[in-house]
């Protein structure tokens, strides 16, 4: 089925538009995979005119809600066989246990999404436990977790030592981030990566996602 038309109101940010025709490509027997594909397309675009600054944060935000949006409407729901392709790239996400801080989380959040990432959102002042009991849930390729007070970093290291010790969940990368972030913070959290803002943080994450990509293909080829 053609989705052109699909992209092209992803790229205007016509979410009205993008919903209507959601529903009618769903109608006529079109896969969720080949809408997801045609949106991706679209926040490849997005993502595209941001860099030209043609396109703003809010707008890579309104893009990241479109799509959110797409995933949950009725008819969307994919086989489990293709599960695994469409949200493989999963960062598990929130605020640590202290902090209540979430505006640097939500733009992340919504940045994320714009290129292409599943996002599940723990919201703010998550206990360093319950990372490790949702990443056992649904196995994330990426935990992030965010801070702005300076007194969060026990917090933060405790989360990091939690992860890295269980059995299910040792090997996901893990990234912190928040303007107090610095590569000290880092190195004493146990962290794999980190960054300062929003913006930064996704770049890190499409890094670490190509680095997963690439360890995931080399075990295919064993």
């Amino acid at each position: 089925m053609n989705l052109t038309a699909l992209t092209e109101k992803v790229v205007e940010l016509e979410d009205e538009m993008v919903t209507r025709i959601v529903e009618r490509a769903l109608d006529l027997g079109a896969a969720p995979m080949e809408i997801v594909n045609a949106v991706n397309d679209g926040l490849d675009k997005v993502g595209l005119l941001y860099e030209r600054g043609e396109y703003s944060i809010s707008d890579l935000m309104m893009a990241g809600v479109i799509f959110e949006d797409i995933l949950n409407m009725e008819g969307m729901q994919f086989p489990a066989s293709q599960q695994e392709e469409v949200f493989a790239d999963t960062i598990l996400l929130g605020t640590i246990e202290g902090d209540i801080h979430d505006i640097g989380k939500t733009i992340f959040h919504s940045l994320a999404v714009s290129v292409g990432f599943n996002v599940i959102d723990l919201g703010v002042d998550v206990p360093a436990k319950r990372f490790v009991e949702e990443a056992r849930r649904c196995h994330p390729s990426i935990i992030g977790i965010s801070a702005v007070l300076t007194n969060t970093v026990g917090a933060i290291q405790r989360a990091i030592d939690l992860i890295k010790s269980d059995p299910v969940t040792k090997d996901i990368t893990t990234i912190i981030g928040g303007a107090m972030v610095n590569i000290d913070i880092a190195a004493i959290s146990g962290a794999d990566a980190f960054a300062k803002t929003a913006k930064d943080g996704v770049t890190e994450c499409i890094r670490l996602k190509k680095l997963f990509n690439e360890k995931r293909q080399d075990k295919s080829n064993e």
